[in-house]
């Protein structure tokens, strides 16, 4: 899933980007809600496209090569704005972030994929968004922070989304691939530790630099495993090549790009309610291009998970 990350990394959330930013109270703009609605669909086109992708070239090529694009994009970006002290934190610091990445972001991206592979992008994206509800039980556990009746209750009601997709969900072939399910839940829960073991990190540093850098670092991870792609399942047409860029430029930059452009215009309720579409554009256009059956437990399990995430984010 493990969409792109930035706005997710501030501490505080939207509310708290735009506080610290002194953007609360600014009348709305047209172009604001253009470019959220811009944002949340390049999102949303990233699932279906990765899995088609994976129809023409295998798990580690797709990651190794989405992940190189991404790291270049990303230092790239972070050179421009901080020179090259954008890329040097102090020693605990670069060690923090190197495990947290290394068992977070670098497992949620292979997990993510390997979801993919096995079981429908609609499914996938409904799963692998549950991400917050693990964040709220790590953030009460690890950091003890408090955890409210309403987040309670959303715990509660994602998961019984969750079981509502996957009883209800449903492959061409037969049930659903339980492996395929664990990963995506995995790759939810994975990227619910990156999100709290970089929270002192972010309260310290700028979410473009802990970005920049965790993708350097997953890379160190993602990128050599394309070399033991067989040859047959490697990047061989210029479609997979040039999808394989769009990942690692359009959602991790214009996409952003669009977000923080959206955070300067709009309340942040406003904002954070766009995010919650992301896996409705997954879903609707997963059906649209992969032909995917949209069933009434699906669409029912995702409304609740919706909710559930909604409700885990409140104290």
């Amino acid at each position: 899933m493990c969409r792109p990350m930035w706005h997710r990394h501030a501490p505080g959330g939207v509310a708290g980007l735009l506080r610290r930013a002194g953007l609360r109270g600014r009348a709305p703009e047209p172009r604001g809600y253009a470019a959220a609605f811009g944002a949340t669909l390049l999102w949303g086109v990233s699932t279906p496209l990765v899995k088609v992708l994976l129809a023409q070239a295998g798990v580690l090529a797709i990651g190794s090569a989405r992940s190189a694009v991404a790291t270049l994009v990303l230092s790239v970006l972070l050179w421009l704005r901080h020179g090259r002290s954008g890329f040097v934190l102090s020693r605990d610091e670069l060690l923090r972030l190197a495990f947290v990445t290394s068992a977070g972001w670098v497992v949620c991206q292979i997990a993510w994929l390997v979801a993919l592979a096995r079981i429908s992008a609609a499914v996938t994206i409904i799963l692998s968004n549950t991400s917050p509800m693990f964040v709220a039980l790590m953030a009460a556990l690890w950091l003890h922070e408090p955890l409210g009746r309403r987040a309670l209750a959303g715990l509660v009601v994602s998961f019984a989304g969750i079981l509502l997709v996957i009883g209800g969900g449903s492959e061409p072939s037969g049930p659903l691939d339980l492996l395929g399910v664990g990963a995506a839940l995995l790759s939810a829960a994975t990227w619910a530790g990156y999100t709290v073991g970089c929270r002192s990190l972010l309260k310290r540093h700028d979410p473009l630099r802990i970005a920049a850098l965790s993708s350097i670092i997953a890379s160190c991870w993602i990128v050599p495993l394309g070399f033991f792609e067989p040859p047959e399942s490697r990047i061989r047409s210029l479609e997979v090549l040039l999808g394989t860029l769009y990942l690692g430029v359009v959602p991790h930059v214009i996409a952003n790009m669009l977000f923080y452009f959206a955070l300067r215009r709009l309340p942040a309720v406003q904002v954070g309610a766009f995010q919650y579409t992301v896996p409705l554009w997954a879903v609707v256009l997963s059906a649209v291009w992969l032909g995917e059956a949209i069933t009434p437990p699906l669409i029912a399990g995702m409304l609740l998970v919706l909710a559930g995430v909604r409700l885990a984010q409140q104290r």
